[in-house]
């Protein structure tokens, strides 16, 4: 798939509460040395360069650890601020929160 069209799945997605981070489908292939824009690992390098191998070294190779902890120690990135401004207005939109 093309970015196009990865936009605009994104775009449907939206429409039903479907919401991501991502950029593209492309997942990694670590033993082909392949690179990704979909994975947590792309996300965090791209919005917080060097900040992942902080929290790799603060608590090791947990996903969940690091995310908590770049939370914790970190800027909100302003990709995740607008997804969720995107979340509540989509919420919102059905009755579901007040914003």
């Amino acid at each position: 798939m093309d970015q196009d069209m990865f936009a605009e799945e994104r775009e449907l997605g939206a429409q039903h509460g479907i919401f991501t981070l991502a950029v593209g489908w492309k997942t990694a292939d670590k033993a082909a040395g392949t690179p990704n824009d979909e994975s947590f690992e792309a996300f965090v390098n791209a919005a917080m360069p060097g900040e992942l191998e902080k929290a790799k070294a603060e608590v090791g190779d947990s996903k969940v650890r690091q995310g908590r902890w770049l939370g914790s120690t970190t800027q909100c990135p302003q990709e995740v601020s607008d997804l969720y401004g995107e979340l509540v207005a989509a919420l919102g939109q059905r009755g579901l929160a007040d914003y």
